[in-house]
């Protein structure tokens, strides 16, 4: 063990001892006082009853009694200072001052002493524009460093995670309602017609999109060429057949007659005569030019009477329909959407980047103008010392004070016992000096 460490365990163990001595030699002085004042008693019950005691006895009586006033007075004095705790009439304080002090000198001037110290503290120890200008370049100094701005992505990322089932059920009903709002808003009446007279009618009637449809309309029917000839030998075959069935005499041969005409033509060569002529421009130029009179049919078929009374019934089956799709497709891609923007690098990639770049120039500025002023206001040193002082306990902060300052105030009240006694030593050699 060094030199040092010995230092500090002797002087600790020093004050250990002055400690357990001032407050052995304070009990002591506490007991003599008031023996002394008993004693004090007994003797005017002498005096009052002539019985004489010794001088010695006597002289001995003033140096105690006025060691024992000297105590006495300090430690009533220190006493007042915190009780009573209460106002109260009760207390022997309160009865020995005849009503008087009837509450301590720190109970009775709380707030005064709330109010001073917390005006004192904000003047002289606590600078809330230097506390405010000192937090404001913290927070500056922080933005700027990259891992501190790391540290809060992984911790903002670790939060959401916890959370993300109570996002994902606090952005979907959100999400469900802004969507639903903005089909009820889109599909109206109005707004099918508008779009149907203005932007779908004009813009199928262009001549590039009359080529297109023609074309795949006719695409579409080469495709299908197999069918459309199986369809017209039906067709044909039906109609011999009712012909030759209302004849008296064919009708005996319309199944085997109508049969033998259809199987023999030739269909492959109508197949292909029908493709080509499907192929053909000038065919194709027929059905794109038909498309704006179907066109002009169906705008004025939506202006019938009928049409506008089943019009918005046609809309609501549509968006319960777009409604119960969009329901089902949020509940299955909201938690993934969820999960993937916590998990997105580009965003927070971009929040590092762009978002502090754009943010941290007027944060500063903000900081140093209105956040400076905003925490000077949320500080509010003095009011929050006086509110901590209202709200501290009395005897609690007796006891604090006890527990910190009892060596001190013994030795006060040590010192007034002797100072007493060297009052009643005087007092004596006084006397002594005077009878003789």
């Amino acid at each position: 063990m060094n030199s040092d460490n010995k230092e500090i365990i002797s002087l600790g163990s020093g004050n250990k001892y002055a400690k357990w001595i001032s407050q052995t030699l304070e009990r002591l002085c506490f007991y003599v006082s008031w023996g002394t004042i008993g004693l004090f008693f007994i003797q005017i019950f002498c005096n009052y009853r002539g019985i004489l005691l010794p001088g010695w006895v006597t002289s001995l009586m003033v140096i105690l009694l006025a060691a024992a006033v000297g105590y006495i007075t300090n430690f009533i004095a220190i006493e007042m200072l915190f009780k009573p705790y209460e106002k109260s009439y009760k207390h022997y304080l309160t009865i020995a001052s005849f009503g008087i002090w009837s509450q301590g000198l720190i109970p009775s001037n709380k707030n005064k002493i709330a109010q001073e110290l917390g005006k004192q503290i904000k003047e002289h120890l606590l600078d809330e524009s230097k506390i405010a200008g000192e937090i404001c370049d913290t927070v500056s100094k922080y933005i700027e460093n990259k891992d501190n701005i790391n540290q809060l992505q992984t911790g903002i990322q670790n939060l959401l995670r916890e959370h993300e089932s109570r996002i994902v059920d606090f952005i979907y009903p959100q999400v469900e309602e802004s969507l639903y709002l903005c089909l009820d808003n889109l599909m109206t009446k109005e707004n099918f017609e508008k779009i149907t007279n203005e932007r779908i009618i004009p813009y199928l009637k262009k001549e590039n999109v009359r080529q297109y449809l023609a074309q795949t309309f006719t695409g579409m029917i080469r495709g299908r060429s197999e069918d459309l000839i199986l369809l017209l030998k039906k067709l044909i075959k039906d109609f011999i057949y009712d012909f030759l069935s209302k004849k008296p005499l064919t009708s005996p041969f319309a199944k085997s007659i109508s049969d033998g005409i259809v199987q023999g033509i030739h269909w492959n060569t109508i197949e292909w005569q029908l493709y080509d002529l499907m192929k053909s421009n000038s065919f194709q130029k027929i059905i794109a030019d038909e498309i704006p009179k179907l066109l002009d049919k169906i705008r004025t078929e939506l202006q019938s009477p009928d049409s506008q009374r089943k019009l918005p019934v046609f809309l609501d089956s549509v968006k319960m329909e777009l409604k119960d799709w969009l329901t089902k497709y949020i509940r299955e891609t909201m938690p993934l959407m969820v999960k993937n923007a916590i998990e997105s690098e580009t965003l927070w990639n971009w929040a590092k980047t762009e978002l502090v770049t754009t943010v941290k120039p007027k944060l500063e500025l903000w900081l140093q103008t209105r956040g400076k002023d905003l925490v000077v206001q949320k500080l509010d040193v003095s009011n929050r010392v006086r509110e901590a002082i209202d709200k501290q306990n009395v005897k609690k902060f007796h006891d604090m004070v006890n527990a910190v300052a009892r060596e001190n105030l013994s030795m006060i009240q040590l010192l007034g016992y002797v100072l007493g006694g060297v009052i009643g030593v005087l007092q004596v050699v006084s006397s002594l000096l005077a009878t003789h």
